[in-house]
């Protein structure tokens, strides 16, 4: 990505929500795991280039069940998306996502991803439903 995509794509998203999705992470995750995160005071495993998605569709297919189920298993409970920055990569090409990872992740959020808050179009917060 250039640094002109970097620019654009954190103009996209304002600062403050990331702040307020930091703020709300702080507060609601106590004793929980997470699948995605930056600066997280609880235990929290992040996926900054999508490596952990693709690893993720790697070991289990692209069985939104099968994923649902072990992320269950380790005791996550809630995932940050970072859609525009999902987006941007995706359209770009930056990582190795196929259109089968993307129908995943749609048939994740449609069957066991709960929205439990937005900020914006830039960041969704679920919780994971079995």
């Amino acid at each position: 990505m250039t640094a002109a995509g970097l620019v654009g794509e954190r103009a996209a998203a304002p600062i403050h929500w990331f702040y307020g999705v930091l703020v709300v992470l702080g507060l609601v995750t106590a004793g929980r795991r997470w699948p995605r995160s930056y600066s997280c005071a609880v235990d929290c495993q992040p996926d900054a280039l999508l490596d952990r998605w693709l690893h993720t569709t790697h070991l289990y297919g692209h069985d939104a069940d099968a994923i649902a189920r072990a992320w269950q298993a380790d005791g996550i409970t809630r995932v940050l998306l970072y859609r525009t920055g999902y987006r941007a990569s995706v359209e770009a090409g930056f990582d190795p996502v196929t259109p089968q990872d993307v129908a995943t992740l749609q048939d994740l959020e449609a069957r066991h991803l709960s929205p439990a808050g937005e900020w914006g179009d830039a960041y969704t917060l679920f919780g994971v439903v079995p």
